[in-house]
Protein backbone atom coordinates (compact mmCIF):
# COMPACT_ATOMS: atom_id res chain seq x y z
CA UNK A 1 0.00 0.00 0.00
CA UNK A 2 1.17 3.17 -0.87
CA UNK A 3 1.99 5.56 2.27
CA UNK A 4 -0.44 8.64 2.06
CA UNK A 5 1.43 12.08 2.46
CA UNK A 6 1.05 13.42 6.66
CA UNK A 7 -1.58 15.77 5.28
CA UNK A 8 -3.06 13.46 3.43
CA UNK A 9 -2.75 10.87 6.23
CA UNK A 10 -3.96 13.84 8.95
CA UNK A 11 -7.60 14.09 6.55
CA UNK A 12 -8.21 10.26 6.53
CA UNK A 13 -7.44 10.16 10.14
CA UNK A 14 -9.92 12.41 10.97
CA UNK A 15 -12.67 10.61 8.69
CA UNK A 16 -11.91 7.27 10.85
CA UNK A 17 -12.19 9.50 13.65
CA UNK A 18 -15.69 10.43 12.74
CA UNK A 19 -16.87 7.40 11.97
CA UNK A 20 -15.39 4.67 14.56
CA UNK A 21 -16.29 6.22 18.01
CA UNK A 22 -19.84 5.02 16.84
CA UNK A 23 -19.37 2.04 15.30
CA UNK A 24 -16.99 0.75 18.38
CA UNK A 25 -19.55 1.82 21.03
CA UNK A 26 -22.31 -0.10 19.19
CA UNK A 27 -20.69 -3.19 18.66
CA UNK A 28 -19.14 -3.24 22.00
CA UNK A 29 -22.50 -3.00 23.74
CA UNK A 30 -23.95 -5.17 21.59
CA UNK A 31 -21.27 -7.99 22.38
CA UNK A 32 -20.97 -6.89 25.99
CA UNK A 33 -24.82 -7.66 26.20
CA UNK A 34 -24.52 -11.11 24.28
CA UNK A 35 -26.37 -10.67 21.08
CA UNK A 36 -23.72 -11.39 18.74
CA UNK A 37 -19.96 -12.43 18.83
CA UNK A 38 -16.86 -11.56 16.67
CA UNK A 39 -17.13 -11.75 13.12
CA UNK A 40 -15.00 -14.66 11.43
CA UNK A 41 -14.74 -14.67 8.11
CA UNK A 42 -16.16 -18.20 6.41
CA UNK A 43 -13.00 -20.28 3.86
CA UNK A 44 -14.19 -21.34 0.88
CA UNK A 45 -15.68 -24.80 1.76
CA UNK A 46 -18.28 -22.55 4.12
CA UNK A 47 -16.12 -23.55 7.31
CA UNK A 48 -15.54 -20.75 10.06
CA UNK A 49 -11.91 -20.07 10.64
CA UNK A 50 -12.15 -21.01 14.11
CA UNK A 51 -10.28 -23.13 16.48
CA UNK A 52 -13.00 -26.15 15.76
CA UNK A 53 -11.19 -26.05 12.38
CA UNK A 54 -7.61 -25.35 12.57
CA UNK A 55 -5.47 -24.51 15.89
CA UNK A 56 -6.17 -21.00 16.30
CA UNK A 57 -3.49 -18.03 16.80
CA UNK A 58 -2.15 -16.72 20.11
CA UNK A 59 -2.52 -12.94 19.64
CA UNK A 60 0.77 -11.49 21.30
CA UNK A 61 0.22 -11.76 25.23
CA UNK A 62 -1.09 -15.38 24.47
CA UNK A 63 -4.77 -14.35 26.03
CA UNK A 64 -7.65 -14.28 23.33
CA UNK A 65 -9.45 -11.38 22.88
CA UNK A 66 -11.99 -10.42 24.78
CA UNK A 67 -13.72 -6.70 25.71
CA UNK A 68 -12.83 -5.79 28.76
CA UNK A 69 -15.31 -4.13 31.19
CA UNK A 70 -14.05 -0.43 30.73
CA UNK A 71 -12.99 -0.97 27.18
CA UNK A 72 -15.50 1.67 25.79
CA UNK A 73 -13.75 4.43 27.99
CA UNK A 74 -10.68 2.99 26.79
CA UNK A 75 -11.70 3.93 23.23
CA UNK A 76 -12.78 7.22 24.29
CA UNK A 77 -9.70 7.73 25.43
CA UNK A 78 -8.00 6.93 22.35
CA UNK A 79 -9.77 8.68 20.44
CA UNK A 80 -8.95 12.02 22.12
CA UNK A 81 -5.61 11.37 21.73
CA UNK A 82 -5.97 11.15 18.24
CA UNK A 83 -8.07 14.03 17.67
CA UNK A 84 -5.05 15.63 19.50
CA UNK A 85 -2.60 14.14 17.57
CA UNK A 86 -3.91 12.13 14.49
CA UNK A 87 0.21 10.59 13.95
CA UNK A 88 -0.32 9.33 17.74
CA UNK A 89 0.92 5.77 17.08
CA UNK A 90 0.55 4.41 20.28
CA UNK A 91 -3.50 5.41 20.36
CA UNK A 92 -3.72 4.21 16.51
CA UNK A 93 -2.16 0.49 17.69
CA UNK A 94 -4.63 0.92 21.07
CA UNK A 95 -7.65 1.67 19.12
CA UNK A 96 -7.17 -1.14 16.67
CA UNK A 97 -6.27 -3.74 19.75
CA UNK A 98 -9.92 -2.61 20.95
CA UNK A 99 -11.39 -3.16 17.49
CA UNK A 100 -10.18 -6.28 17.40
CA UNK A 101 -11.88 -7.69 20.48
CA UNK A 102 -14.83 -6.86 18.96
CA UNK A 103 -13.98 -8.41 15.93
CA UNK A 104 -13.47 -5.66 13.50
CA UNK A 105 -10.79 -7.26 11.81
CA UNK A 106 -10.93 -4.97 8.67
CA UNK A 107 -11.20 -1.12 10.38
CA UNK A 108 -8.48 -2.47 13.13
CA UNK A 109 -5.97 -3.49 10.00
CA UNK A 110 -6.51 0.34 8.86
CA UNK A 111 -5.57 1.74 12.25
CA UNK A 112 -2.55 -0.85 12.58
CA UNK A 113 -1.04 -0.13 9.23
CA UNK A 114 -0.92 3.82 10.07
CA UNK A 115 0.23 2.75 13.36
CA UNK A 116 2.87 1.11 11.96
CA UNK A 117 3.77 3.41 8.85
CA UNK A 118 4.55 5.99 12.57
CA UNK A 119 6.36 3.26 14.12
CA UNK A 120 7.65 0.68 12.70
CA UNK A 121 9.62 -1.12 15.31
CA UNK A 122 6.02 -1.62 17.16
CA UNK A 123 6.66 -5.40 17.32
CA UNK A 124 2.99 -5.64 19.19
CA UNK A 125 1.24 -3.50 16.32
CA UNK A 126 2.99 -5.72 13.79
CA UNK A 127 1.82 -9.00 15.62
CA UNK A 128 -1.85 -7.76 15.80
CA UNK A 129 -1.89 -6.99 12.03
CA UNK A 130 -0.91 -10.21 11.45
CA UNK A 131 -3.48 -11.49 13.22
CA UNK A 132 -6.29 -9.39 11.68
CA UNK A 133 -5.17 -10.35 8.46
CA UNK A 134 -5.25 -14.48 9.18
CA UNK A 135 -9.02 -13.75 10.37
CA UNK A 136 -9.78 -11.84 6.95
CA UNK A 137 -8.30 -14.64 5.39
CA UNK A 138 -5.66 -12.82 3.62
CA UNK A 139 -3.12 -16.09 4.27
CA UNK A 140 0.01 -15.03 2.50
CA UNK A 141 -0.12 -11.73 3.29
CA UNK A 142 -0.66 -12.59 7.53
CA UNK A 143 2.41 -15.18 6.60
CA UNK A 144 4.77 -12.31 5.45
CA UNK A 145 4.39 -10.21 8.22
CA UNK A 146 5.18 -12.70 10.75
CA UNK A 147 8.23 -13.79 8.34
CA UNK A 148 9.29 -10.76 8.33
CA UNK A 149 9.05 -10.47 12.47
CA UNK A 150 11.28 -13.67 13.38
CA UNK A 151 14.15 -12.51 10.12
CA UNK A 152 14.03 -9.56 12.69
CA UNK A 153 13.99 -11.64 15.73
CA UNK A 154 13.21 -14.64 16.86
CA UNK A 155 9.58 -15.01 19.18
CA UNK A 156 7.97 -18.20 20.00
CA UNK A 157 4.47 -16.93 19.25
CA UNK A 158 5.43 -15.49 16.21
CA UNK A 159 6.89 -18.55 15.12
CA UNK A 160 4.23 -20.72 16.17
CA UNK A 161 1.59 -18.21 14.13
CA UNK A 162 3.51 -18.74 10.93
CA UNK A 163 3.96 -22.59 11.51
CA UNK A 164 -0.30 -22.31 12.21
CA UNK A 165 0.00 -20.77 8.48
CA UNK A 166 2.37 -22.97 6.79
CA UNK A 167 1.20 -26.15 7.51
CA UNK A 168 -2.88 -25.72 8.14
CA UNK A 169 -2.84 -23.17 4.71
CA UNK A 170 -0.25 -22.91 2.74
CA UNK A 171 0.37 -26.83 2.47
CA UNK A 172 4.35 -26.50 3.78
CA UNK A 173 4.51 -29.16 6.60
CA UNK A 174 8.14 -29.50 6.26
CA UNK A 175 8.33 -25.37 7.08
CA UNK A 176 5.80 -25.75 9.70
CA UNK A 177 7.64 -28.38 11.68
CA UNK A 178 11.15 -26.79 11.25
CA UNK A 179 9.40 -23.36 12.59
CA UNK A 180 7.56 -25.20 15.64
CA UNK A 181 10.59 -26.93 16.56
CA UNK A 182 12.64 -23.85 16.66
CA UNK A 183 9.78 -22.32 18.95
CA UNK A 184 9.55 -24.85 21.50
CA UNK A 185 13.38 -24.64 22.38
CA UNK A 186 12.71 -20.76 22.96
CA UNK A 187 13.08 -20.21 26.57
CA UNK A 188 10.60 -17.11 26.51
CA UNK A 189 7.54 -19.63 25.48
CA UNK A 190 4.89 -20.11 28.50
CA UNK A 191 3.41 -23.30 28.96
CA UNK A 192 0.43 -22.57 27.17
CA UNK A 193 2.30 -22.16 24.41
CA UNK A 194 4.67 -25.48 24.97
CA UNK A 195 1.36 -27.54 25.26
CA UNK A 196 0.46 -26.25 21.48
CA UNK A 197 3.67 -26.93 20.22
CA UNK A 198 3.61 -30.27 21.35
CA UNK A 199 0.16 -30.85 20.02
CA UNK A 200 1.24 -29.52 17.00
CA UNK A 201 4.59 -31.37 16.68
CA UNK A 202 2.70 -34.74 17.86
CA UNK A 203 0.59 -34.19 14.55
CA UNK A 204 3.19 -34.60 12.52
CA UNK A 205 4.09 -37.70 10.61
CA UNK A 206 7.61 -37.74 11.71
CA UNK A 207 6.90 -37.03 15.25
CA UNK A 208 9.49 -38.43 17.32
Amino acid sequence: MTPFPPPARALVAACLLLGLLGMFLSSFFVLKGGQTRPKTPAAADGSALEPGNTPDFIPPGGSAFSAPPDSSEAAVALMRRLRANPEDAGALAGLGEELMASGEWGQAESLLEQSLRNRPQDRRARHLLGVCLFRQRKISEAARVFEDMIRAQEDPVALYNLAILYRHHLNLPEKAEELLRRALKSTDADTDLLIRLREELSASPEAP
